[in-house]
This record gives C-alpha cells, structure tokens and sequence, in this order.
C-alpha cells in the first residue's frame, strides 16, 4: 500500500493541473465575450435594482401593514387589559362608573405640596389635622393591643389611638407632622387603607386617631384563626394589592410591608397601616439600616446596599412576602397561578419583578376562582303564590329554628376562652360549622371538645363510648393537622404519643411536635427542646434542644421557662 502522504501529494498535484486547465478556458470565453461585458454587466444591474426596489417596497408595505396591525393589536389588548382592571381594581381608584377617581389628583397634589413644604405654612390646614380630646371616651372594658394601641369610642365610633411621647427635636416638627396628617385623612377614599381621623394631644403626648381593626394585624390573624382556606387568602392578597396600587396611584411608597402593618377588620378585610409620606417616588429613600425586624422582608438590592433607591419594585418583593406569610409551608395544594406569580415577584432583580397591575390581575382570577358558590335567591321578577308560602308545621319549625342561637367560629372561640364561658354554647357551634361547612378550624375544636370529654356525654363511665370519642377525636386533629393547623399537629402528636385513639407510634408522634414547633407552637417548641436535649426517642443534641427550649421560655411557656431556669439556660 502506498504511504497515505503520498496519496496526498498526488491528490493535490492533479487537483492544481485541473485548476490550470480551467482557467486557460475561462481565460478563452473571456476573450470571446469581452465586448459584451458592459452591456450585460448594465442589463443585470438595472434588472438586480429593479426587483431589490420591489423587494424592498413590499416589505417597507408589508412591515408598515405588520406593523400597523401589531401596534393596533396592542392598543386593543392594553385597551381591553386596562378596561378589565378597572372594572375590578376597586379601592377608591375607581369611581362608580369604572373612571379614574378625580379626587386621587387632588391627593397627589397635596403629596407634592406637602414635599414642597407648602402645607406646613397654612394654620387652616393644620387645624384640620386635630381633635379634641373631650371628643375621646373610654369602652366599658378596657382593650389594650401591644403597649401603647388603646381602644377607645368617638362619635359613637370604635377607634384606636396610639401613644407617641414627642422629644424636643419633635415638638419643633409638629407643624410637619399635622401636614402629613392631612393627606393621610384624604385616603380615606381607599377603603383598603387604615381610616386616619386625625391627632389628638395633651399635656404629655399626642395620639393618632385611626379605625379600630378588631382582628388585630395580619399576623395576629392567622395564627389565632388560621388556617385560612385558598378563598379567604387570596381575597386578603387582593386587598393588599389594591391598597398598594392605591398608595401608588398617588405617588405614596408604603416603605414598610410586613405582616404587622397589615390590620384586619370585623369583616376579615385587609388594610395597610404604619406608614408616612416619607418621600416622593423619585426621592431618596433614607438611610434605613436593616433591623432585626425588617431584614426579612428586604428586597434583595436593599440588603446588598441599603442606599439604593427604594422603588415600586422593592414594594412588589415585600408584598409577595407577606403573601408567603399566609401560604402554608407544607401544603402540597398550592396553586400553580400562585407558584407563578410568586416566582416572579421573588426575583432578584428589580426589572424582572412583573408591574404590581398584573399580579393583582393574577390575585383577582385566584380568588374568583377558590370563591364559594352564590347562594341560591329567590327571583325578584315574580311575585309569591299562595304555593310559595310555609305551611303551618313549616313556620313553626321556622320560628323554633330562629330562636337558636349559633355562635360563629370564631365567638365560639372566644366564648370557651372565657372564665366561665358556655362551654355547651361553643360544641354546637363548632360542632355546627364542622359538619355542616366542614369548617377546618370548627373541625380541629369538635376533636378538642371530644378529646377532653367538654361535649355534652350521656354517661362518663362508658369505656366504649370514651375510646369512639378518643378515635374521633385523634382522626380530626389528623385532620387539621395535615392542614397546616400548628395546634393540631400538636394534640395529634400526643396522641400518636400517649395512644390516644389512634396507634402509638414515637416517631410519628416527634415528626408532628416539630412539624407545630416550626409553626410557633410554644408547647410544642417545649416538647421538642426536652426530647433533644435528653434524648428521648431521638439522638440527643442538647444545642439543639437548648435552642427549643429557650424559643418556648421566651413565648413564656411555663414548662420551658422552669426547664431553662432549672437547668441554667441563659435567655439572651
């Protein structure tokens, strides 16, 4: 065989001698078409032109058309996206007519002049910001939130007032302070924004006058009444959406979105709360360090430099947030919408954060969605028959239905917290709600009521009806335990524990203590420290332990407190 280079040579050899050949002809039909050459060289240039200029003309018509088409294509999707945004926004953005509410300008107005230092200057304005104390009465019963929120009654109204001690530095600020005052009173046109009434003062201290939120702040809320089912949670995202929008509509930031600062009302309805003009949009922010209660809801260009501007997007960040807040951390039944939207808002950069109208859209749908079903009315377009009246028995089991009184969960609640509240009041109820709107909440106490024998029970010396009992009772805190309820997992693990209705098992019984300890449980939180720090039923960690139980101790658990005192864990 010959060697493979010199295949090669050969190959280029003949190639070259093929090249050589060739060119001697095309060097001949040259020759021969050399007079011809200008004149075709002409023909083929006007002719390329020609059909470049058409090409170029159906496609300047084409992409015009395109263009044209596109440009209507999105004035009509933005025409009908900000038609259905206004139709569902709410919150004193819109007026009846679904129209842009002409009072937010003059909001804003009064925002720049405020900025301007303007307000500050008019003593009429100012005494707009201030009530008088006489118009300030005490409630029967004294209703203390946190240390320094009261409830009180004015004008027949239930409102808090909140203490604020002013330094010297602060009293020469009065004058700007009643300024803000007086815009935040104008948003009262949002009712998704706490109802500012004014400032009151004496001797010692003045006193912001806002409504009264009698489910305390957001969370608050949702651990004393959670959990929420996917309606009632998103409906709290939408309020929350819509107040924020509001803010922004007239160019107010919140600056500090968190759970506490978000009230809720007798009728389950979000409001944001706790904030001050602060600054215009395009002001910088000021040089907020972060604190131990504000770095978790930071977005993330705050926490790498907390001089960067503070912007709608940052707003957008906490927001979702909050949200996280209210969505339970186990639950495998999150909405896919809900995934997304939060995908989204969680983003690292600011630009990627979708603009806050689309993730209220997004909110609204969900929340449409999870509604409940309209209950069934009567048609107002006929009048009632003699066949559409009760008969005689029917009215009276509807009278006899009337004279029953059913708490609502939530009174029942508050009724078996009292010293000597109806213990038997409060089974029907939960009892009530459980069956009938298989309530979680209702369902977790219908456990509890049977499970400590606080239900009606017919003889307390029957073995066999007290072990039903027990198995219904574990099954309900099962229940509401795989819900999410965090005193639930609690009382399902002991039962798991001690074999209370259900099959001892230790180490389901330790999986449902630390599944309620991460959820703020106290007793919880005790029970874990204890089991790690002794080791019992799990490998001993006292650090570990240690960590639990000084968590419990500080939520002033009993157990715990003694525990760390006994054992000489310092608190701090």
């Amino acid at each position: 065989m010959s060697d493979p280079i010199d295949r090669l040579t050969d190959s280029v050899t003949n190639g070259l001698a093929i090249a050589a050949l060739f060119s001697k002809e095309a060097a001949v039909i040259a020759d021969s078409l050399g007079p011809f050459i200008p004149l075709i060289s002409e023909i083929t240039h006007i002719k390329f032109t020609n059909l470049t200029d058409e090409f170029d003309g159906l496609m300047r018509v084409l992409n015009f058309t395109m263009a044209v088409q596109n440009q209507i294509q999105m004035e009509e999707d933005h025409k009908v996206l900000i038609s259905d945004y206004l139709k569902t926004i709410e919150g004193g953005i819109v007026n009846d007519l679904k129209e842009i509410n002409a009072s937010l300008d003059d909001i804003t107005q009064l925002n720049i002049a405020w900025q301007k230092r303007v307000l500050q200057e008019d003593n009429n304005v100012l005494e707009s910001a201030t009530i008088k104390m006489t118009e300030i009465h005490d409630p029967h019963e004294t209703v203390k939130r946190g240390t320094k929120v009261y409830k009180k009654i004015r004008m027949g109204e239930d409102i808090a007032i909140k203490e604020k001690i002013l330094g010297d530095d602060e009293k020469k600020l009065m004058n700007d302070i009643l300024s803000q005052v007086v815009i935040l009173k104008k948003l009262k046109e949002s009712q998704y924004i706490l109802q500012f009434y004014g400032i009151a003062q004496d001797a010692n201290a003045i006193y912001m006058v806002t409504e009264w939120c009698d489910y305390g702040n957001l969370q608050e809320f949702y651990q004393d009444y959670g959990p929420l089912d996917w309606h009632e949670k998103t409906q709290l995202a939408v309020d929350i959406a819509r107040g924020l929008t509001f803010l922004h509509t007239v160019a107010i930031l919140h600056h500090d979105i968190r759970s506490e600062n978000i009230l809720i009302t007798i009728h389950r309805q979000a409001k944001l709360a706790n904030f001050t003009l602060s600054r215009g949009f395009n002001d910088p922010t000021k040089n907020m360090m972060p604190t131990i209660d504000t770095v978790r809801w930071m977005a993330p260009e705050k926490l790498k430099d907390h001089r960067n501007l503070y912007t709608a997007k940052c707003e957008i960040y906490r927001n979702l947030i909050v949200q996280e807040n209210i969505r339970p951390s186990f639950s495998n039944t999150i909405p896919p919408e809900w995934v997304k939207v939060t995908y989204q808002a969680l983003q690292d950069s600011p630009n990627a954060r979708p603009p806050l109208r689309d993730m209220f859209m997004t909110l609204n749908h969900l929340c449409s969605k999870f509604a409940p079903p309209p209950s069934s009315r009567p048609n107002s377009s006929r009048y009632p028959t003699d066949d559409d009246l009760p008969s005689d028995d029917e009215l009276d089991l509807a009278i006899e239905d009337l004279s029953i009184s059913v708490l609502t969960v939530r009174e029942a609640i508050l009724e078996h917290k009292k010293k000597d509240g109806d213990k038997v009041k409060s089974w029907e109820s939960f009892k009530y709600h459980a069956e009938e709107f298989n309530d979680i909440t209702a369902r977790y106490w219908k456990g509890y009521y049977l499970y400590y024998g606080l239900c009606p029970i017919d003889d307390p010396s029957d073995a066999e009806a007290k072990r039903a009992r027990l198995e219904e009772a574990a099954n309900l805190f099962k229940e509401a335990a795989d819900y999410g309820l965090s005193d639930a997992q609690l009382r399902y693990g002991h039962c798991l524990w001690s074999g209370d209705g259900v099959r001892k098992s230790i180490s389901q019984a330790i999986e449902y203590f630390q599944l309620s300890a991460d959820g703020g449980n106290p007793t919880a939180m005790y029970n874990i420290g204890n089991l790690y720090y002794n080791g019992l039923g799990v490998q001993k960690d006292e650090e570990k332990g240690i960590r639990y139980l000084r968590l419990a101790a500080l939520r002033e658990q009993p157990k715990a407190f003694e525990m760390c005192k006994r054992k000489c864990i310092s608190l701090v």
